[in-house]
């Protein structure tokens, strides 16, 4: 926090050793940003950066969405890394 950064850290799908789904999930992930927001008493539009690993990798691509279609507020940068690219082959 002294430098001006406060970590958190979510667990997508329905329990332990489960995937990420982008339709229930981005919602839920929303609302626990905002609820950490809250209770730190950060400012409102303090910026937000996500990463993820497998399909945590592919799930941050979909907090990058327009507001609109259910993104992230505020969200300033991804790192997905690990991640299928759904059958895309490497050339």
């Amino acid at each position: 926090r002294s430098r001006g950064y406060l970590t958190m850290a979510v667990s997508g799908g329905r329990g332990w050793q489960s995937c990420w789904d982008s339709h229930r999930d981005t919602a839920r992930v929303g609302r626990a940003v905002e609820y950490v927001r809250e209770e730190e008493a950060l400012p409102p539009g303090l910026p937000v950066f996500a990463i993820g690993a497998s399909s945590g990798g592919g799930f941050v691509g979909h907090l990058a969405a327009s507001i609109k279609s259910g993104g992230l507020p505020h969200l300033k940068c991804i790192v997905p890394q690990i991640m299928g690219l759904n059958g895309a082959r490497n050339r």
